[in-house]
């Protein structure tokens, strides 16, 4: 009688997780000049990147290459709100999650835009990697429910 428990309770437990991965969107993947939506803004990424370097003398990172890709990103939420950067993640080539602090020597950088009104555009603003070789670069918007993965071939 325990066994039947057992096997009743496991039976019941999979269809509950099975049920639950079901409300997940599927992953869309978008790269240049694609817009996605994502946690009620849309997201537009650009066609063209640019190449910096980092210039702080007091920064580890001095001296090492970044590209830049632009982004515009509008509300199309009914209250003020932004782009978080606890939201995503950015992957180098290698598969390793990039350093985010590159994006702190830059002022356009878009993980500091800030929020805007419902209906306002971010302009100007650019999603900031720190270079790592030629390949292919990764970004993955996850917010539990909504996972997007936005993916750019780079080559120097």
């Amino acid at each position: 009688m325990k066994k039947l428990w057992a096997i009743s309770a496991c039976i019941l437990l999979s269809l509950f997780v099975t049920a639950c991965n079901g409300n997940k969107e599927e992953e869309v993947v978008a790269g240049f000049g694609d817009t996605i939506e994502f946690d009620q803004l849309e997201i537009t990424f650009g066609r063209e990147i640019e190449w910096d370097v980092i210039d702080n003398q007091f920064s580890e990172l001095d001296g090492k290459d970044v590209f830049r890709i632009p982004v515009t990103v509008k509300n199309v939420s009914d209250q003020t709100h932004g782009l978080d950067f606890i939201y995503y993640k950015k992957f180098g080539p290698n598969g390793n999650e990039l350093s985010t602090s590159a994006s702190a020597y830059f002022e356009d950088a878009i993980d500091y835009a800030g929020n805007s009104l419902s209906g306002a555009q971010i302009d100007g603003s650019f999603m900031i990697f720190l270079y790592e070789g030629d390949g292919l670069y990764t970004v993955e918007f996850d917010k539990g429910e909504e996972k997007i993965i936005a993916e750019f071939n780079i080559t120097k």
